[in-house]
C-alpha cells in the first residue's frame, strides 16, 4: 500500500509551505508556488528519503507479478475493489461478500478508533 506520488509531494507541500513551518523558514504561507517546491524536492532527491523509498520501489518491483500495488488514494475511494483485488492476488478463491463486508467495516478509521489498544 503506498500513498500516491503527487498526493505525497501535495501533502509535503501544504505542509512546509503553507503552515508554520513556512514561517520558520521566513516565507509567508503560500508564498513558494508547488512547481518551485517540487524542483526543490526532486534536486535533492538523493537526499529526500521518502522519494528514494518510492523509487526504489518502482524501480525494483513495479512489472513484477508477485506485487500488487495499491495506493492509498483508491483504497479510501473504494475499499471493497481494492479488497477485492488483494483478495485475488493473495488467495486461491476470490473471498466472499460477508468477508469482504467485515474487511471493510474493520479496517475503516472509525473501527479502528474504537479498538485503539489493538492498533499501534
Amino acid at each position: 500500500l503506498m500513498r500516491e506520488p503527487l498526493q505525497i509531494l501535495q501533502s509535503q507541500y501544504d505542509y512546509f509551505c503553507n503552515s508554520s513551518w513556512s514561517e520558520l523558514a521566513g516565507l509567508k504561507a503560500g508564498e513558494m508556488n508547488l512547481n518551485l517546491f517540487a524542483s526543490g524536492i526532486f534536486a535533492r532527491v538523493n537526499r529526500n528519503e521518502v522519494w528514494r523509498h518510492i523509487v526504489e520501489w518502482y524501480q525494483c518491483c513495479w512489472t513484477k507479478p508477485e506485487a500488487l500495488w495499491i495506493t492509498y488514494e483508491d483504497f479510501a475511494a473504494d475499499p471493497a475493489t481494492q479488497i477485492r483485488k488483494l483478495g485475488r492476488f493473495l488467495l486461491a478463491n476470490e473471498p466472499g461478500q460477508e468477508t469482504i463486508r467485515r474487511v471493510v467495516q474493520q479496517s475503516s478509521r472509525d473501527f479502528m478508533l474504537e479498538h485503539e489498544a489493538k492498533f499501534d
